[in-house]
C-alpha cells in the first residue's frame, strides 16, 4: 500500500514533464519582421506649419495590438488593433517640438519613430556662390 501511495505523486510528476516536453518552447508568430520605416511614416522635411500627418501602413499578416503618438513628450493618439492602413493628424505647438510614434505588434515587435518639427528650419540659399575673388 505504501508503494502505490509513493508511486501515485510520481506518476503525476512524470506525467506532467512528458506534457511539457511534448509542448516545447512556444512557436513563433507567424507575422512578417519589420522595421519602424517601413510601418510608420512621418513627413521628413522641415517646413513651419501647425499639423503634422503619422501615417501607418502595417503589411498583410501584421496587426498592431496598439500605436501611440506623443507630441512634445505628451500623448496625444492612442490606436489599438490597427490591422490595415490608417492615419492621424496631431497639432504641433510653435517652436521645436519632437513627435514620437511607438507601436508594439501583437507578435511582440516594438517599433519607434520619431522627428522633430518646427522652430528654426535650415533655410534655402537662393544666393548663387561667387566667383573668383580678388583683394578688397
Amino acid at each position: 500500500m505504501r508503494r502505490a501511495v509513493l508511486l501515485l505523486p510520481l506518476l503525476a510528476l512524470g506525467a506532467g514533464a512528458s506534457a511539457l516536453a511534448q509542448d516545447g518552447a512556444p512557436e513563433r508568430s507567424s507575422e512578417p519582421r519589420v522595421a519602424a520605416r517601413e510601418v510608420l511614416k512621418m513627413p521628413s522635411n522641415c517646413r513651419p506649419g501647425d499639423r503634422v500627418t503619422v501615417r501607418l501602413r502595417p503589411p498583410a499578416g501584421l496587426t498592431l495590438a496598439s500605436m501611440r503618438i506623443h507630441v512634445a513628450g505628451r500623448e496625444v493618439v492612442r490606436l489599438t488593433h490597427v490591422g490595415s492602413a490608417a492615419s492621424a493628424t496631431v497639432a504641433i505647438p510653435p517652436g521645436a517640438t519632437r513627435v514620437t510614434a511607438t507601436a508594439d505588434s501583437s507578435g511582440g515587435q516594438a517599433l519607434y519613430l520619431s522627428r522633430i518639427y518646427g522652430g528654426r528650419c535650415p533655410a534655402q540659399s537662393e544666393e548663387r556662390p561667387v566667383v573668383g575673388g580678388g583683394e578688397d
